[in-house]
């Protein structure tokens, strides 16, 4: 039979899921502050109790107060979710996904905006190489991506002997994209 708090936390699961439909109304109604508070208590019910563990339904939760955040520009806010949301997906598919690929993506962009470029540019580093392997070479985000990346190297100044790891004009644009694949 299932504990005490099981019990309530599958009440609380129940509650979350019908607080996002809710938040997604409010949100839609430009009623952020009323979709942020509604989420944001389902979401505390859930991870404060006892049997807790961090589920795909959580994470969306998480995503979805995330967005909320965002588009109230509290991007302080933001990093704690996004990491759940990671920890999450890639526990349930492996952290080669490419849901892996694309929560690493917004977290480094979240660091980008925020102004942490040396935090950013591992976090985008990583995604591109899982976007890569998933698919090739010819990956259809892949020019975004390079020039995410070598706007990174400059902010971040980051050098080999003074010289930019990735210079435009010294190989052919996709010769640089397919090394960054390599």
């Amino acid at each position: 039979m299932p504990s005490y708090e099981a019990y309530l936390l599958g009440l609380a699961l129940d509650t979350l899921g019908s607080s996002q439909k809710a938040a997604i109304s409010f949100t839609a109604s430009k009623d952020f502050a009323q979709a942020e508070h509604v989420l944001s208590r389902a979401l505390a019910q859930v991870t404060e109790n006892k049997e807790y563990s961090p589920t795909l339904i959580v994470a969306e939760a998480a995503h979805n107060l995330a967005l909320i955040y965002k588009l109230s520009k509290k991007f302080n806010q933001l990093e704690p979710l996004f990491s759940i949301c990671l920890k999450v997906e890639e526990k349930e598919f492996g952290s080669q996904h490419i849901a892996v690929a694309l929560r690493l993506l917004e977290l480094s962009s979240l660091h980008t905006t925020l102004g942490n470029w040396s935090v950013a540019q591992p976090l985008h580093e990583r995604a591109q190489g899982i976007l890569c392997r998933f698919y090739g070479p010819r990956c259809p985000v892949l020019p975004m991506l390079f020039t995410r990346h070598v706007a990174m190297l400059t902010l971040t100044e980051q050098s080999d002997g003074g010289v930019l790891r990735s210079q435009p004009g010294k190989r052919s644009m996709h010769g640089q994209m397919a090394e960054l694949c390599g």
